[in-house]
């Protein structure tokens, strides 16, 4: 329901263009949006999502990324990104982040399937990455969601690591002759 005063704003502003059909209807666009993160990447939407995000949360989001391209060391990287991971399991749970910790089972605080959206939706918008929802199951901890998303970000390093233990020396080494 709107109020008289938020009715005779909206007539205003519609009697003010020249257009056949127009309507009103008030909305959260942030919480709209955010359940709907395609929607805010399309080009109709980009400027109001833009709005609605506010040029701080660009700016930390810009921010997080570059202090992890600055990062060559993985723990360092593990304990810039660990903490945003926790606090978005925390607000999606509502829980205070003092009540769990990374090791934490997700499905064990009372993660449920819409609980997965939209945690995918907000580690989504502030890593830019497109994220399946199924991975709040294969990696039910903030620890393992973490270091998920941080293969993720820099496959190249998901592959340094891989190296070690699947060289052919390596392995015809542990084969007796």
């Amino acid at each position: 329901m709107i109020t008289p005063a938020e009715g005779i704003a909206a007539l205003e502003r519609i009697l003010a263009h020249d257009r056949d059909r127009t309507a009103y209807t008030p909305v959260d666009l942030a919480r709209w949006l955010e359940s709907c993160p395609a929607t805010a990447r399309t080009a109709f939407f980009a400027e109001l999502a833009a709005s609605a995000a506010g040029a701080d949360s660009a700016g930390t989001r810009s921010a997080l990324l570059e202090s992890l391209r600055e990062t060559d060391c993985p723990q360092q990287r593990q304990r810039i990104l660990q903490p945003q991971v926790v606090e978005h399991i925390a607000a999606v749970l509502r829980l205070g982040t003092d009540r769990f910790d990374a090791n934490t089972s997700l499905v064990t605080l009372g993660l449920d399937s819409l609980m997965a959206i939209a945690l995918r939706n907000r580690l989504q918008r502030e890593l830019t990455l497109d994220i399946p929802t199924t991975v709040m199951w294969t990696h039910p901890t903030a620890s393992a969601l973490t270091r998920y998303l941080l293969a993720r970000l820099d496959p190249e390093q998901r592959q340094d690591a891989a190296r070690p233990g699947t060289e052919p020396a390596a392995a015809s080494s542990a084969v007796p002759s």
